[in-house]
């Protein structure tokens, strides 16, 4: 049963409503040497920053619950040469850089070195880099699996528990990118069917865009999928048959009908205990047409080891949602990860808010 094109637009749209991206915002004091971001373009983004003058944006934020308490701070670089701007979006988690995001162009990139421009050969120079960035053996890895790979054609490559994802131009992108070439590569650790911490790069005409990884704050809690598709499907067909809301003037809705072959299901993970992943089953369940308070679907999400009901919520599309929703159950964690192309997106909407104040960063060019 596969998801269709309407109910996966359905899933990238609730990925990006969940995604904090860095805006706005406002200078703060430091909790980490935010020169890092200036370091990692140079040395692995291959970003000659000594040719520019750095305007640095930064905001702490601290103990968010999704977060387990660990402390957040997203920030942006402008960049500025005489014939060059970029403005570079970033985010720290627990003080290790995991967003790194090239959201504006103006003239060309200077490069610290000339690289072919086969994004294969700039993403294994890239993973090259990081691994000696970050001392990170795991990554050798990924540049074994990035070799089989033909990274101008969207593909998923799997070996053990390792995924490559390649996303070349996906049709999401010419709403705000036209005439651009995006790529993005995606490696997932992932079990019995689901993913779960991941590193991605994506490029923009050939060269470095964006950078996002989870890896070293998330952890992984359990793999076991004792919930097959099927029963994920037939338990949210059980439990919609229970399911009303209420609308605003206080009308109680129902009685709906579910079209039963356009039912869409995946595997995905989210944190049941806080930087945890474990396996949870989206179900979409579409109605036959629109109910009151613009309802065209339900969202089951039920967790794929315990079997246990995650949230069982009406979906409408514009207008008024439903105020009180029966059964109501507490959702178990954040909804889906996104791919780093969505991230790219979604940097230059932020790029076009940000009114804060400045600092001026004279970059070193040797690491301290």
């Amino acid at each position: 049963m596969s998801m269709p094109k309407k109910l996966q637009a359905l899933v990238i749209l609730i990925m990006v409503l969940s995604i904090s991206v860095p805006i706005p915002f406002a200078l703060s004091e430091e909790t980490v040497d935010t020169n890092e971001v200036l370091y990692f373009l140079k040395d692995v983004a291959n970003v000659d920053v000594s040719r520019y003058e750095a305007k640095l944006f930064v905001n702490t934020s601290e103990n968010w619950p999704e977060l387990g308490g660990l402390s957040q701070i997203t920030g942006q670089y402008d960049l500025e040469s005489e014939d060059s701007t970029i403005n570079v979006l970033f985010t720290f988690i627990d003080n290790i850089l995991t967003y790194c995001a090239i959201a504006d162009v103006e003239g060309e990139i200077h490069q610290v070195e000339d690289l072919p421009a086969d994004i294969k050969v700039q993403a294994d120079v890239f993973l090259q880099r990081y691994q000696e960035y970050m001392g990170d053996s795991t990554i050798e890895a990924m540049r074994s699996l990035l070799d089989t790979v033909d990274v101008t054609k969207n593909g998923v490559k799997i070996e053990g528990n390792l995924k490559l994802e390649v996303t070349v131009d996906p049709a999401l992108t010419s709403l705000s990118w036209r005439g651009t070439s995006l790529t993005s590569l995606s490696w997932k650790d992932t079990f019995n069917g689901a993913d779960y911490t991941r590193l991605s790069i994506g490029f923009r005409n050939g060269t470095f865009a964006a950078f996002l990884q989870d890896r070293s704050y998330r952890k992984i809690g359990g793999t076991e999928v004792n919930l097959s598709k099927e029963d994920a499907v037939d338990l949210a067909l059980r439990y919609a048959k229970d399911l009303s809301w209420e609308l605003p003037d206080g009308t109680k809705v129902t009685d709906f009908t579910i079209v039963e072959d356009k039912i869409g299901a995946q595997l995905l993970t989210q944190p049941r205990e806080p930087l945890t992943l474990y396996p949870y089953w989206l179900v979409i369940l579409p109605l036959d047409k629109m109910y009151p308070g613009f309802i065209t679907q339900i969202m089951f999400q039920v967790w794929a080891d315990t079997g246990e009901v995650i949230t069982c919520t009406p979906l409408g599309q514009g207008g008024d949602v439903p105020m009180n929703v029966s059964p109501s159950i507490p959702d178990g964690g954040s909804t889906p990860s996104m791919d780093l192309m969505i991230f790219i997106i979604a940097a230059t909407t932020a790029i076009l808010v940000v009114v804060v104040a400045v600092t001026i960063i004279a970059f070193k060019k040797k690491r301290k």
